[in-house]
């Protein structure tokens, strides 16, 4: 028994030739099983098809939606308007697919191959997405014949060795859910996240996600020793090396780390995890100003060596917002402009280099205030506040937010320009980040959305932060927010080269389409 699937000419993008120019080729897509228990074949006429890009007809779609099916199952596909509404919005719900995009939940690497290599050879474009927690509209379709894949239902742990500290997994694993198993076995994952409950380790490493633990554990590009990639034309790439040392040529995983799935899709992933430290010291400081929160990293990166974790800054906007908008109240007045989240953690030792250093600061008055944490359930508490903001900051009203990386002397003297500069424009101007790292998050929260308002102050903040040498972009990726201020930041030649590798690894441009510079 054998199921063919007939492309039309409906399938085909403007300006392609028709069919009865070109002589069909019955290629074998893969096989699979029925529910009668028949072995069956899948095969589709391979013709010439031009770039992407045209939209499909409802008997196209409906082709489509069967044919995925036949390949995934029918509950791994969805259609209904209704049921793909989220899957075709971002996260800020300011990019929103107005077109029927139907979406696809394969099981397995071998279904996410067969999945695109159909949609090679149809020249439907593919937009992988993994929790949907993105902010530039990276993970969103935009046009008709695009289809999300999403990554979900890949959730399996494939293997955690506790001598080597690696952990294998599928690419829709949840980063929280991951974290909580791999605990169990004395490990944790060298990433962490505001959004950990709802994203997935694929889309953290498609994006080179940062977070809070970067400034002890390295990036996540550091911790990825290995990938299972699916490539533009359905055929899989095993680079699930996990060996820590491999120098034998171009490191091709990289190329696949922070692209946004725009060169492939990874399936797999191999990530080398710290072990769990047992002792924990949170604690949450009022500091008058930015020159005195620098004085404390300072004293922080010499007096906790070792044990420094975690470094995160607030400013008291942003702590106003998270108080009135969600409830959640700090231990202490918000008397000052800054607060400071420290986190040390070790074998118990870390307790009293903290208090030292923190008695220091105190002595010559660097910090006005301050709160320890005297257990976990106060700890988590203070984390709240910091991992809150981005809630609370949504809460309030439309959001224009800002992922930057700035020299220090820059990194805070850019929310003071922009409250002095758009005071009265925008209703709340935030600020807060990994300072340990130098990556600012700056949000300004608005009554109602206004593009043209959005774009003035987008070219005000990238124009700053490109002429102090920073980057438009240090954890969120590019998505559809930030294709155009990319010339700001990187010369011709660079941009060039990125689009030379685009065309290399996905001539087609069916691979995220629109997410890349200038394709």
């Amino acid at each position: 028994m054998g199921i063919r699937i007939n492309i039309g000419s409906q399938n085909l993008a403007p300006g392609a030739p028709s069919p009865t120019s070109m002589a069909p080729c019955w290629l074998i897509l893969g096989s699979f099983t029925d529910k009668a228990g028949h072995h069956c074949r899948m095969h589709v006429c391979r013709r010439r098809l031009s770039r992407a890009g045209g939209g499909l007809s409802p008997q196209s779609r409906d082709k489509l939606v069967a044919d995925l099916a036949a390949i995934v199952g029918s509950r791994g596909v969805l259609s209904d308007p209704d049921d793909t509404a989220p899957y075709r919005t971002d996260w800020k719900g300011i990019y929103k697919s107005e077109h029927d995009n139907a979406v696809v939940l394969p099981k397995s690497s071998e279904q996410v191959a067969e999945v695109v290599r159909y949609c090679h050879l149809t020249r439907v474009s593919v937009v992988p997405q993994g929790g949907n927690t993105g902010l530039v509209g990276g993970s969103v379709p935009q046009a008709a014949n695009e289809l999300v894949l999403s990554l979900r239902r890949m959730n399996q742990v494939l293997e955690v060795d506790e001598d080597s500290g690696i952990v294998s997994c599928e690419a829709g694993c949840i980063l929280e859910t991951l974290d909580n198993h791999i605990n169990q076995m004395g490990l944790c994952m060298p990433l962490d996240l505001g959004a950990k409950g709802s994203c997935q380790i694929g889309g953290n490493i498609s994006t080179n996600a940062g977070g809070i633990r970067l400034l002890r554990y390295g990036s996540l590009r550091e911790n990825t020793l290995g990938l299972e990639v699916v490539q533009a034309d359905g055929s899989r790439l095993p680079l699930m090396n996990t060996v820590r040392k491999d120098n034998t040529g171009t490191s091709v995983k990289q190329l696949f780390i922070g692209t946004e799935g725009t060169l492939g899709i990874i399936t797999q992933a191999a990530i080398l995890c710290p072990p769990v430290l047992p002792s924990k010291t949170i604690c949450i400081l009022a500091v008058p100003d930015f020159p005195a929160l620098l004085t404390c990293l300072r004293a922080a990166k010499r007096s906790l060596a070792g044990v420094l974790s975690a470094f995160e800054m607030m400013d008291r906007e942003s702590l106003r917002l998270v108080q009135s908008q969600l409830g959640i109240h700090p231990p202490f007045p918000l008397d000052t402009e800054l607060y400071a989240l420290i986190e040390t953690a070790g074998s118990g030792e870390e307790q009293g280099q903290t208090q030292e250093f923190l008695e220091q600061l105190f002595s010559k008055g660097v910090v006005s205030d301050g709160v320890v944490a005297s257990d976990m359930e106060q700890g988590r508490k203070i984390w709240a506040l910091r991992e809150s903001v981005t809630e609370a900051v949504k809460k309030a009203g439309v959001n224009y937010k800002y992922d930057i990386s700035l020299p220090m002397s820059h990194f805070y003297k850019l929310a003071q320009n922009t409250r002095r500069d758009w005071s009265g424009r925008v209703a709340h101007v935030t600020a807060y980040g990994h300072v340990g790292d130098g990556n600012l998050h700056l949000n300004m929260v608005d009554r109602e959305m206004d593009r043209d308002k959005y774009h003035q102050l987008s070219t005000y903040i990238y124009e700053y932060v490109a002429s102090c040498g920073g980057s438009i972009s240090a954890e969120h990726g590019i998505g559809r927010e930030k294709q155009q201020y990319l010339p700001l930041i990187h010369p011709p030649a660079y941009l060039a080269r990125m689009r030379a590798i685009k065309t290399l690894f996905d001539p087609h441009n069916t691979l995220n389409p629109g997410k890349y510079y200038g394709l």
